[in-house]
């Protein structure tokens, strides 16, 4: 009998991939040279994998020009370049490149930096790797992790456990940092401030080496957006624009929610504060206060009734058990209950606590926050709520999620919260309707 491909014994997709950028590593950059101090250098680079192809971020030390090379791992003679870029206030460049990383294929790719008038030398920043990932209705079996609330002020050794599950993909859903209070950060409230918050982050050692092996999707939630608790009228245009500027698939002032397929799974990604309502009404929906806003929850629940994939997963930044109103959760109960098929998988954040909710026969969620935050949060008793990190009390744990989707074999979507020392606090195996 077969066994399942995680039994098997295998060299890890992380030390394969080690051994390829060495191997592609070797490859010459032409009219590569030494680099003096003085001269633009890669900062942050991190990269997304969109409907129109892979995105490329990659932040400078000051205004130059980008461009970003890419090839099929162990294959650099296969290299796709982009054109030059200018990089944009944030000292970033956002490049996408459709023909690279399609599904099926692990890619290797890197920036190049020089002066913004193409003078002087060009300087290669490291090389990063995107996992090969299965292509749009192929029953396969990934892992992917997801998190939110980052302080900043400590080690986050949670970002080393999702690490070391080799996701296809990391979804930072809100939080950032916390620097959005005026009186303890009075000279913090601007653009360029965000931006510098933002890169501090990327170029953490924890969250670099992640990146540098998996794609990041990521949306803003109410610290990101420079106003705790915010909604629609309270967003720091310049806290947005230092966000979008920087994270590759953000965006501002256009909508910023977005999908994707992976296997037999479609991925939402929603946005819970730049559409929120105010906390009085009157209400944009004349009903209740919403988080999503009427066209963003048209566009989720149009998404998920059409959407043939047999698993769905919706990225929440608050969670809809403790966070959203009742209107607005029956609401896409209701409509998830008499118009979707499959498995749906709503993954949340923002309260800070890890937490297990069946909402439905085959509705889930799971919460899991914070990646790296010393404030816990108390889980009061809810409908549909099988297992907290500790009852209706505060958290205990610095956590991150890990979802194991098998279509392949067994046949469902493992559900796991993980402590940031790597112990498994809690599964839930749910069946692939």
């Amino acid at each position: 009998m077969d066994r399942h491909p995680r039994d098997r014994p295998r060299v890890s997709r992380r030390r394969f991939l080690e051994g390829a950028l060495a191997l592609g590593g070797a490859a010459a950059l032409p009219g590569q040279a030494e680099a003096s101090s003085d001269v633009p250098r890669p900062d942050v680079a991190c990269a997304t994998i969109t409907d129109r192809g892979f995105v490329a971020s990659v932040k400078t030390t000051e205004p130059a020009r980008v461009r970003v090379e890419a090839w099929p791992i162990g294959s650099p003679g296969k290299k796709i370049e982009s054109p030059w870029h200018r990089t944009n206030d944030a000292t970033a460049a956002l490049i996408g490149m459709p023909r690279v990383a399609p599904p099926g294929e692990a890619w290797t790719w890197r920036g190049l930096v020089q002066a913004a008038d193409g003078h002087g030398p060009v300087v290669a920043d490291r090389l990063r790797t995107l996992p090969a990932r299965p292509a749009p209705g192929e029953p396969s079996a990934f892992t992917f992790a997801h998190g939110s609330c980052i302080l900043q002020k400590h080690p986050i050794p949670s970002l080393g456990v999702a690490r070391r599950a080799e996701p296809v993909f990391f979804a930072m859903i809100g939080d950032l940092g916390y620097q959005d209070d005026p009186v303890l950060h009075p000279f913090a409230q601007t653009y360029d401030r965000y931006v510098e918050l933002f890169r501090r982050i990327l170029t953490r050692r924890d969250l670099s080496r992640l990146l540098a092996i998996t794609p990041l999707y990521a949306v803003q939630d109410d610290h990101d957006y420079g106003e705790n608790d915010a909604w629609r009228d309270t967003i720091k245009p310049y806290a947005a624009k230092a966000y979008a500027d920087m994270i590759p698939g953000a965006s501002w002032p256009d909508p910023d929610y977005r999908r994707w397929s992976i296997g037999e799974v479609e991925f939402f990604l929603t946005d819970n504060r730049r559409y929120r309502d105010p906390p009085n009404p009157p209400y944009e929906n004349g009903a209740y206060r919403s988080v999503l806003g009427t066209t963003q929850r048209t566009w989720l629940l149009d998404g998920l009734a059409k959407s043939s994939a047999r698993v769905k997963v919706v990225f929440i930044p608050m969670t809809m058990t403790w966070y959203w109103s009742d209107g607005e959760r029956n609401e896409v109960l209701a409509w998830i209950d008499a118009n979707v098929s499959g498995t749906v998988i709503f993954s949340s954040g923002d309260k800070h606590a890890g937490a297990f909710v069946r909402h439905a026969t085959t509705v889930w969620e799971l919460l899991a926050a914070p990646i790296e935050n010393p404030s816990k949060h108390m889980t009061p008793a809810r409908p549909g709520v099988v297992w907290t990190e500790n009852g209706t009390g505060r958290a205990l744990y610095d956590v991150v999620a890990l979802v194991d989707v098998d279509t392949l074999h067994a046949q469902t979507v493992t559900l796991r919260l993980m402590r940031d020392d790597g112990q498994e606090l809690h599964r839930q195996v749910v069946p692939v309707a």
